[in-house]
């Protein structure tokens, strides 16, 4: 995975790739399509959770456990996914993550 330049410089970065709302990867070759798959799922099911609590939208997902850890910006359209080191603080790839935003795409050809 790599990792997009505004995580540039920040040690506790893995690696990372993003992908649309239903798990395609923006980038191939960034990532595994599988894990795209299950991550856009499990994104959804947050957002979908959030939205029947009554919060307006899902934007930043963590989740640590003892062998890693995982942030994710979330937009409608698709969500940028960050391995990071567990025994890390994420304080600065939290901050980085909130200036990240989908690329456009072209739409589809007829």
């Amino acid at each position: 995975m790599s990792a997009p330049p505004l995580l540039a410089g920040l040690a506790e970065v893995r690696g990372a790739y993003a992908a649309d709302a239903r798990g395609q990867l923006l980038e191939p070759g960034d990532g595994d399509p599988r894990r795209a798959a299950a991550d856009a799922a499990a994104v959804g099911g947050l957002a979908a959770a959030g939205r029947a609590l009554g919060l307006n939208r899902l934007e930043l997902v963590q989740v640590r456990g003892a062998r890693g850890a995982a942030l994710a910006a979330v937009h409608d359209d698709g969500f940028l996914m960050v391995d990071v080191d567990p025994a890390q603080r994420t304080a600065a790839v939290e901050k980085a993550l909130q200036g990240w935003a989908p690329p456009s795409r072209p739409p589809p050809l007829p």
